[in-house]
């Protein structure tokens, strides 16, 4: 009995000590690394790149984000409410699950570059021009379709491989699509360029996606006592609408505002200035 106690108590302790661990590894690196990489920053430059163009940033997480998780909160409701019509409504899930990644899929690199160039344009200091954005997202969608499927396979499998590989890759992978986007490298170029942008600046990067991960498990704890306790209401649906929808903002600027991090830490004190890109 004694035994099971302690290992409930260690269970419990886990996500603290994960935390700490990466909290004073960020730290140690943060002390000793020549690369200034500061999580407080990323954070205020994620809401201002989405305040460079806000309507295209609220219309794509929207149609993308929004609406599809609207729609499957909608109908695991109708399965939840009606619990006889289990059986006949999982072909109709299958189809909603299906449709949704088949869009993701071809979509979703388009616009998430989309998204990216604009924020990275807005954060370099320059006015977003969606147009021009629109026009190199559209000559990459392609190139990044074939990124984005090499960056799952490869993270799902070193995920398999004791979970500590997939980590690494993921983190080291993390800046390669606004590299394709906006440095207009190739596929497997973009991925080189993203692990030497993030060398030296790796720890403190996990830091922030923990800091992430609590927020977005408290906000899910928010929306599981909502869906608990009002499986059907507009309330809930309302919320699953707007929550998906920041969330759907917040990916592609967080992602672009750790480029920006990257590149001026590494290559602005030395001249290069990131509008450059644009020219």
């Amino acid at each position: 009995m004694t035994g099971v106690v302690a290992f409930g108590i260690v269970i419990l302790l886990l996500p603290v000590l994960v935390v700490a661990a990466v909290l004073a590894a960020a730290w140690r690196e943060g002390r000793s690394s020549p690369y200034a990489f500061s999580v407080g920053r990323v954070i205020s430059n994620s809401f201002a790149a989405i305040g460079g163009a806000p309507l295209v940033f609220v219309g794509v997480a929207l149609l993308l984000s929004g609406l599809p998780s609207l729609m499957v909160g909608m109908t695991t409701a109708q399965i939840t409410r009606s619990p006889e019509l289990v059986a006949a409504s999982m072909s109709q899930v299958g189809t909603t699950y299906g449709g949704i990644f088949l869009l993701r899929l071809l979509v979703w690199p388009f616009t998430q570059g989309l998204l990216m160039l604009l924020a990275v344009e807005a954060l370099a200091g320059r006015v977003p021009d969606l147009r021009r954005a629109a026009g190199t997202a559209l000559r990459v969608w392609i190139f990044a379709i074939g990124l984005t499927l090499l960056n799952w396979i490869g993270i799902t499998i070193g995920f398999f491989l004791f979970i500590l590989p997939g980590l690494v890759l993921f983190l080291n992978w993390f800046a390669a699509l606004p590299v394709l986007f906006v440095e207009r490298r190739g596929v497997f170029e973009a991925f080189g360029r993203s692990t030497e942008l993030l060398r030296g600046m790796r720890w403190r990067l996990l830091l922030l996606l923990v800091i992430a991960l609590v927020l977005w498990f408290f906000a899910a704890m928010v929306g599981g006592v909502l869906q608990a306790t009002l499986p059907d209401s507009w309330m809930t649906h309302a919320a699953t609408l707007v929550g998906a929808t920041v969330g759907g903002m917040l990916v592609p600027a967080g992602i672009a505002a750790v480029y920006h991090e990257a590149v001026t830490a590494k290559e602005g004190a030395g001249g290069r200035d990131l509008s450059d890109v644009f020219a």
